[in-house]
C-alpha cells in the first residue's frame, strides 16, 4: 500500500485496520491492501491464514484472538539507511483463551515523496 504520511498517528491507524482485518478473518483483503513480504511463492491471503493458524497452534490447543481485548499498536522509527526503511509498526493481539499475544509486524519503506507499506511476518510471543 503507498502512503503519503508517515507519522504516528496515520501508521497507528494502519496498524489498528491490519488488526482489524485478522480479527474480522479478512485474509484476501488484507493481502490486497498490504501484500505479506514472507509469502515465499504461496499466495499472500493463503500464506497469511497459515502463519496465523500456524501461531495459534504454536500457542496452545483451541487458542482464539481476543475480540474483548483492544490491540496493542507500536511505531517505531529507523536511523537514516541505505535501504530505505522508515518505520516498524507493530501490532500486538492478546489471546482469548491462552497467555501470549499473535505479533502482526509492518514494515514502511520508501522516500520522502513515495512510502509503501507491507505486512512483514506474524508471530506468536509467549
Amino acid at each position: 500500500m503507498e502512503l503519503i504520511q508517515t507519522n504516528d498517528e496515520t501508521l497507528s491507524r494502519l496498524g489498528e485496520n491490519v488488526a482489524s482485518l485478522i480479527l474480522g478473518k479478512k485474509y484476501t483483503e488484507l493481502a490486497k491492501h498490504y501484500g505479506h513480504a514472507l509469502a515465499f511463492g504461496k499466495e499472500p491471503d493463503k500464506a497469511i491464514e497459515s502463519e496465523l493458524q500456524s501461531c495459534l497452534s504454536e500457542a496452545g490447543e483451541n487458542s482464539k484472538l481476543s475480540l474483548v481485548k483492544k490491540p496493542t499498536i507500536e511505531v517505531k522509527y529507523f536511523n537514516e539507511n541505505e535501504s530505505n526503511l522508515l518505520a516498524a509498526v507493530e501490532c500486538r493481539i492478546m489471546l482469548e483463551n491462552q497467555p501470549g499475544q499473535v505479533l502482526l509486524e509492518l514494515i514502511v519503506s520508501g522516500s520522502n515523496t513515495r512510502n509503501n507499506v507491507m505486512l512483514e511476518q506474524i508471530s506468536f510471543i509467549a
